[in-house]
């Protein structure tokens, strides 16, 4: 009887054996698959740092990356190849088996840090953690090694974002839906000139003036549609009240579920540029209402724009010019000296001045005063020529005119004065002759008439009454041109013809 307990219970003891046995394989197995199914590259140590089990990850981390350790390292004392380290990752491998004695002795609960691991082929972050089993009795250690790549790009991207955000000279505003400002960064201080502390929590229409029409709740309502905003200009208004011109575009902001969360916009001040290009426009209006001709040619001399006055005064249209060079006005009046300082002048970088006599398109010649300016860039280098052209061919007339009028006067001084000569001469024969004409008048007088003394002295008296007779006239006609040239005689008068009519 007790033979049979005896074997019945041994039997059972077996069976409960068996079933212990098999447990404990079910759980290795689970404990195993548990094990292999982590994500994170796991050894286990014992209390001399030795490793003594790991998991598939760290298995197949040694094979991809080519380990020499056999067995994936299990039997290798970690601790000790941690701290035989060298070379560029020996620092982070210290900290490593210090942190790892630091567990063993029960001075600390959990170590961790994060170091590099680069490969050839590309960049990589892991996390280590040590952690100790709990309970009495020998201290293993669980070593976890996780790759955190994707999160250290994700957070270098992020710092990249902020500090172009921080950075940048535009204004980057968040706003949650109802257009609250939540975010300002120091781009959007130097354009508004509040700070983060005065602005955020206020509503987004405090930078917008009140009389001025903006599309800020039309722009909420399609951001909360999901739209990306366009780059549009508009006017916003600066906390001391000055308003500027800005370019504006929006986009959401999402979490991480993808649900849209609020508003982001970039906000560029364009009030320079605006400025730049209104004073642009009035100067276009300037060049193409001025009556002077404007021609500006690339610095080969090849024309790219001439203004109205040009197509008025020289007769070509635009189409006819642009293309050619502003030989197409060439007159032929200048030598090929003048050309040359003009074009020495301007190679220069200095400004051509001078007068010009060029020809239209119908062949009529004309006269410019000219200016040529070498435009250049920030570099010093030419890149375009500007001439200007006033037509002076009224004033050339006039000067043509004046100039003949001069001379006139100068001939008619000069007659003026040969006639004053002219008539002292005469005016000195007349006291010469009349003497003359008096004694012969005497002889005729007391001769008689057969006399030859008689007809010589009558021959006498007529000669010198036909010379008194001219000289009178002549004085008579000196007298008419005194009296037109003072204005009260306006016509003239021959008075030798007035006299021989008589």
């Amino acid at each position: 009887m007790e033979s049979k307990e005896r074997r019945d219970l041994l039997s059972e003891i077996k069976s409960l054996e068996g079933r212990l046995e098999s447990t404990l394989r079910e759980s290795q197995r689970f404990f195993q698959s548990a094990f292999d199914a982590l994500s994170a590259h796991i050894a286990i140590l014992d209390e001399q740092g030795t490793i003594i089990a790991v998991n598939a990850a760290w298995r197949r981390f040694a094979s991809a990356n080519r380990l020499t350790m056999p067995a994936a390292g299990v039997g290798e004392n970690y601790l000790h190849l941690c701290e035989a380290a060298v070379g560029e990752a020996a620092e982070e491998a210290h900290a490593v088996a210090a942190g790892i004695r630091r567990i063993m002795a029960r001075e600390q609960e959990e170590f961790a840090l994060e170091y590099p691991c680069h490969s050839p082929a590309e960049q990589r972050w892991f996390i280590v953690r040590v952690t100790r089993f709990q309970g009495e009795g020998p201290v293993d250690v669980v070593v976890a090694h996780e790759d955190i790549t994707d999160r250290k790009r994700a957070e270098e991207a992020h710092e990249r974002l902020a500090s172009i955000v921080e950075s940048s000279n535009d204004a980057i505003i968040g706003m949650v839906l109802d257009g609250t400002i939540v975010t300002w960064n120091p781009g959007a201080e130097r354009i508004y000139g509040y700070t983060a502390e005065e602005i955020l929590g206020s509503p987004v229409s405090l930078l917008i003036p009140p009389d001025h029409p903006d599309r800020v709740e039309e722009i909420l309502a399609r951001v909360r549609r999901g739209e990306q905003i366009d780059p549009y200009e508009t006017v916003r208004i600066k906390k001391d009240g000055a308003r500027i011109d800005v370019s504006v575009t929006a986009s959401p902001i999402r979490d991480a579920e993808g649900k849209i969360i609020g508003a982001s916009s970039i906000t560029r001040d364009v009030t320079r540029r605006k400025g730049a290009e209104r004073e642009r426009r009035k100067l276009s209006r300037v060049i193409e209402q001025t009556d002077d001709a404007v021609v500006i040619t690339d610095r080969d001399g090849l024309i790219e724009y001439v203004n109205p006055a040009f197509e008025r005064k020289t007769g070509y249209t635009r189409e006819e010019v642009i293309g050619k060079t502003p030989r197409i006005v060439k007159s032929g009046k200048h030598g090929e000296e003048f050309y040359h300082v003009l074009w020495e002048t301007i190679l220069r970088g200095e400004v051509f001045r001078g007068e010009l006599v060029n020809k239209k398109k119908d062949g009529t010649l004309y006269h410019e005063e000219k200016t040529i300016t070498p435009i250049k860039n920030r570099r010093g280098e030419i890149t375009s020529y500007v001439s200007t052209g006033k037509d002076i061919t009224m004033r050339k007339e006039m000067e043509t005119a004046l100039e003949q009028a001069r001379a006139a006067t100068i001939e008619k001084e000069r007659l003026e004065s040969i006639r004053t000569l002219s008539m002292t001469y005469a005016h000195n024969i007349l006291n010469a002759i009349t003497p003359i004409k008096s004694y012969a008048e005497m002889i005729f007088k007391r001769t008689d008439p057969s006399d030859p003394k008689a007809k010589w002295a009558q021959a006498i008296i007529n000669g010198t009454g036909e010379v008194v007779r001219i000289i009178r006239k002549l004085e008579e006609a000196g007298r008419y041109r005194t009296t037109e040239r003072s204005g009260i005689k306006l016509f003239d008068v021959d008075p030798i013809k007035s006299e021989r009519k008589k």
